[in-house]
């Protein structure tokens, strides 16, 4: 109920003054070449320039799966698609606090302290404001939350469950490395440190796991790099691309 106080003016009124506006502006441009061009034509990459005639100036320096979904809800709905877009992030923002609500009742025991987590999730002013992005937010947060919930019942599940929990664990994994970067780090070391600061039994949660779940940023890595390389035409230039970025960002950025 309390996040219908959010979600409510966000569906009715979709192009309301908030949030991250240049960046929904880049993901409904990109939406409309998907939509204009194709998948196989631009490489499942945005393009964040209006009014090209042919595909180029592509985006390769963060992961594309947020602007794919929006791409194929752009195809769905024709060009009148912005409350659909806001209606799915929207759905992906509930789903989020429903997990988050989850993970906290697992991990802490408490339907109290849960609810107590979920109303100050809910009034997270960062929460308010990207709960209808356009962007990679409210999906990478639903994934980060739903892996979370899924790592602390790997933990409790019965042995003979457990390979197929780190099955989907990896996977949920490998989809939030398609859609951000932004938790690489904070759950890499989540999962480190969980083991040891929480004195979890070595079955409970085997050492091997670790390594494996986070392999899957990796793949994903992988992936976007052989799909810029099927953008560019071969490897030496996506080395080349990524060279330059990050002299540029290390060294020549404010």
């Amino acid at each position: 109920m309390l996040f219908l106080i959010v979600a409510i003016p966000r569906f009715v009124f979709p192009d309301l003054d908030h949030g991250d506006e240049w960046a929904d502006a880049d993901i409904l441009i990109a939406a409309n070449n998907f939509a204009k061009f194709g998948f196989i034509k631009t490489r499942f990459l945005p393009f964040f320039e209006a009014d090209l005639d042919e595909p180029g100036g592509a985006y390769l320096h963060y992961p594309p799966l947020g602007t794919i979904i929006n791409g194929f809800l752009r195809i769905a709905a024709g060009r009148d698609s912005l409350r659909l877009l806001r209606g799915f992030a929207l759905f992906f923002s509930l789903l989020n606090l429903l997990f988050w609500y989850l993970f906290i009742k697992k991990f802490s025991g408490s339907s109290f302290f849960a609810f107590l987590g979920g109303l100050f999730y809910v009034f997270n002013p960062f929460f308010i404001y990207g709960a209808d992005s356009l962007g990679q937010i409210s999906y990478a947060d639903f994934f980060r939350s739903l892996i979370l919930f899924v790592f602390i019942l790997l933990i409790d599940a019965p042995q003979k469950r457990k390979p197929r929990i780190l099955v989907l664990l990896w996977s949920l994994f490998l989809l939030e490395s398609l859609i951000s970067y932004e938790y690489i780090l904070y759950l890499s070391l989540f999962f480190i440190l969980f083991k040891p600061v929480f004195k979890i039994k070595r079955d409970s949660l085997p050492w091997k796991y670790i390594p494996v779940c986070l392999s899957a940023w990796v793949f994903g890595f992988l992936l976007h790099f052989l799909q810029n390389a099927w953008y560019l035409g071969n490897v030496s230039l996506v080395w080349q691309d990524l060279r330059k970025i990050a002299l540029e960002r290390i060294g020549a950025s404010k």
